[in-house]
C-alpha cells in the first residue's frame, strides 16, 4: 500500500526545474511558493522559434511573457508577472519554448504557449495547468492524523508478522533438508570406515601365517643337510 502511495506521489508531483537542452511537456505542474517553476511546451524540433513572436499567457486574457525581434519584452507583460518570469532563448532554436516563474498563489491557473504558425493569424498552441500550493497546506495534506497513523502502524506490523512466518517456516525446512544431508552422509562415511576396516583386519590375520610358511620354506633352502639328516631319523 505504502509503495503504491509513493509510486502515485512521484508521478504527480513534478520537478519545478528541467535540465537545460530537454524538453518535458507535463499538462500539469504543482509547485509551492516561492519555487522557481518550469514550464515547457515542445514544437517541432526543426521548427527555429528565434525568429518568431512567441508569448506565455495565463487564462488567454493576462501576458506572462513576450519574445519579439529576438529579444525579451518586458513592457508587454502584465505588471504582476515583472521580473518574476525568464524566457531560455537557447532551446527556442529546438522549437521549445521554456519559461522559468517564481511562483506565487495568484499564478495558480492555466498557461498557454503562443507561436505564429506563419503569415496569417492561426497560431500554434500549447497549455499546461499550474496548482501553486502554499507551504501549509502542503504539509496538511501530507500530515496524518495520530489515529490514521495507529491504524497504519497496526496494518504494518500484521503485514510484517505474516511475512515473517513465511520466512521463518522456509528456514525450518531448509534447515531440515540439510540437517538430512548432513546425517545421510555422515553415515555413509561411517558405513565405507567399517567397511575398510574390516579388510585391514582380515588382511593382518592372515599376514603372519604367510610369513611363517615364508620362513620356513627359506631355511629348508639354505640348510640342505639338515633336511637329508632328518629324513634319515625319519627312517
Amino acid at each position: 500500500m505504502m509503495k503504491t502511495v509513493l509510486m502515485l506521489l512521484v508521478v504527480i508531483w513534478v520537478p519545478a526545474t528541467v535540465m537545460p537542452g530537454m524538453c518535458h511537456f507535463t499538462p500539469q505542474v504543482t509547485a509551492q511558493v516561492g519555487q522557481n517553476v518550469t514550464l515547457q511546451c515542445c514544437f517541432d524540433a526543426s521548427l527555429n522559434l528565434r525568429t518568431r513572436t512567441v508569448d506565455w499567457k495565463k487564462d488567454d486574457k493576462q501576458v506572462v511573457h513576450v519574445y519579439r525581434d529576438r529579444k525579451d519584452c518586458p513592457d508587454l507583460q502584465e505588471t504582476q508577472f515583472r521580473h518574476r518570469t525568464a524566457l531560455r532563448h537557447e532551446d527556442l532554436s529546438r522549437g521549445v519554448m521554456t519559461l522559468q516563474i517564481l511562483a506565487q498563489l495568484s499564478d495558480t491557473g492555466n498557461f498557454s504557449c503562443n507561436v505564429p504558425k506563419g503569415r496569417g493569424s492561426e497560431m500554434l498552441s500549447q497549455r499546461v495547468m499550474l496548482i501553486v500550493m502554499n507551504t501549509r497546506e502542503v504539509h496538511a495534506n501530507t500530515t496524518r492524523s495520530p489515529k490514521e497513523d495507529e491504524m497504519t502502524t497496526s496494518d504494518f506490523l500484521v503485514s510484517s508478522e505474516g511475512k515473517n512466518t513465511g520466512v521463518i517456516a522456509f528456514a525450518w525446512v531448509c534447515l531440515g533438508l540439510f540437517g538430512a544431508g548432513l546425517f545421510g552422509a555422515g553415515l555413509g562415511v561411517l558405513v565405507e570406515w567399517r567397511k575398510i576396516r574390516t579388510r585391514s583386519f582380515g588382511e593382518s590375520s592372515e599376514t603372519p601365517a604367510l610369513e611363517d610358511a615364508n620362513i620356513c620354506q627359506m631355511e629348508t633352502l639354505m640348510n640342505p643337510n639338515d633336511l637329508g639328516h632328518t629324513e634319515q631319523q625319519v627312517t
